[in-house]
């Protein structure tokens, strides 16, 4: 969607546009450059893996589709939150993925993310690739990935080497942590975003990418001028570029927070001889015997001893060493567990990939197989759901023109429930659904120490 040729659109209160060009030593350009609307939001995307293969779904592919697939599907009240859950649940479904598909090498994949929400920006990088804001008269960094090498895979075995799954890539480790902006970007009109990948940066000097950026130019020009100037300068890799320039907005103040530069500061030490060290020893025992005769330092230290008497003799006879203790009230300890038992449930949750409910618009003629088909989801897990109170029929059958709340984490399906489908399948559940009930559910949440 959007991929290799200029994408150029104009919507209520910001335009956009973009481009993908091949680089030099790249056979394909398997480069994503994609903008969908979701409930979520505005979303758009610039993926870019190191496979050389032409394959129909490539790790850059499956990564914005996965992507695109939970913000369309799974509404989320916050968007730190909608954008934090959509990547971490892309990183497993392309973790299990290639460990599981044969040829599925370098899953990798360096991914810019921007979700626009009522008019403000939240975004997320990994890997080769940079977002920047003009603010109409400077160009700032917002936020960078970590440049990786390319590893191909005559170098590394993606899937089984350690210090390749540490790289801050989508797929290459089962959990992550994205980093999203908690305070949202927001713009005033003619405020422009750009999105990027290492084969433009890298040949692209801040200088050019700012002159570009203020010039009245279209966007769909600039986009142009960029992947001119970084085909020019010798481009290796792959350039691939967003723009989104921002306009008819209600906004009375801009807000943003530059990518904060980190400082490495190295300790140093000097190693000294044992007769240096005897000898400044000796220098300095004779340096203190020297001060000590002098009459001024003799009356500071019997100063000094008087001080050191009179804490001795208030410690001893007039500080308490048991004041009184302040006893929390029960509200504070309920509020304790309940901060300690988040903490243990965002702990579990790294380790598995745990989806969340979809909703379901029912279909004339749906009955629960035709829903088991679409979801793996047996019936008794989507009635027995809270948010169904009151959806179904007397029989307890769907009614067309319903929504419904499907919970996920029950699915037998492993592209909805990639960690816990096998808990679900037939074979557990029951060919007819009939072991699923209450008991079933306090069992599987036991085992994995779910709440």
């Amino acid at each position: 969607f959007y991929k290799f040729c200029m994408a150029n659109r104009k919507l209520k209160n910001f335009e956009f546009a973009n481009h993908s060009e091949k680089g030099k030593k790249k056979e394909i350009n398997t480069d994503q450059v994609v903008f969908f609307e979701s409930p979520n939001g505005s979303v758009f995307l610039v993926c870019q893996d190191n496979n050389d293969k032409e394959v129909e779904n490539g790790p850059a592919s499956l990564a914005s589709q996965r992507i695109r697939y939970y913000l369309e599907n799974e509404f989320v009240v916050n968007p730190v939150n909608a954008l934090y859950n959509a990547l971490v649940y892309t990183n497993g479904f392309l973790f299990e993925y290639g460990r599981k598909t044969e040829g599925f090498d370098n899953t990798g994949v360096h991914c810019a993310c921007i979700l626009i929400r009522d008019n403000q920006a939240y975004y997320s990088v990994f890997g080769n690739t940079s977002i920047y804001f003009f603010n109409g008269n400077k160009t700032f960094l917002l936020a960078k990935g970590e440049d990786i090498p390319e590893i191909s895979s005559d170098e590394a075995d993606v899937k089984n080497e350690p210090e390749v799954n540490a790289l801050p890539l989508l797929g290459l480790s089962k959990t992550i942590k994205p980093e999203i902006n908690i305070d949202p970007l927001v713009p005033l009109n003619s405020d422009i975003l750009l999105m990027c990948t290492s084969g433009f940066y890298e040949k692209v000097s801040l200088k050019n990418i700012q002159k570009i950026l203020a010039d009245p130019m279209p966007v769909q020009t600039k986009v142009y001028r960029f992947i001119d100037m970084a085909s020019l300068a010798g481009g290796e890799e792959n350039v691939s570029v967003q723009l989104i320039s921002f306009y008819n907005l209600d906004h009375q103040a801009r807000a943003f927070k530059p990518a904060e530069k980190r400082t490495i500061r190295k300790a140093t030490t000097k190693k000294k001889s044992a007769g240096t060290t005897t000898q400044t020893l000796s220098s300095t025992i004779q340096e203190l015997k020297e001060k000590v005769s002098k009459p001024g330092l003799k009356h500071l230290l019997i100063a000094i001893a008087a001080i050191v008497l009179g804490y001795m003799f208030y410690d001893l006879f007039i500080h308490d060493p048991m004041p009184p203790v302040k006893v929390r009230s029960e509200q504070a300890v309920n509020d304790t567990n309940e901060i300690a038992e988040a903490a243990e449930q965002e702990s579990i949750q790294s380790r598995y990939t745990i989806p969340g409910d979809t909703l379901y618009q029912v279909r004339a003629g749906d009955n629960w197989s035709r829903i088991y088909t679409r979801f793996g989801v047996c019936s008794w897990f989507i009635r027995s759901h809270p948010d169904n109170t009151g959806r179904f029929d007397n029989d307890d059958n769907p009614v067309a023109g319903r929504q419904i709340t499907i919970p996920l984490i029950y699915s037998a399906r492993e592209e909805f429930n990639p960690d816990f489908f096998r808990d679900f399948s037939l074979e557990q559940t029951g060919s007819r659904c009939e072991n699923a009930n209450q008991d079933f559910v306090d069992a599987f949440k036991a085992r994995y120490e779910l709440r």
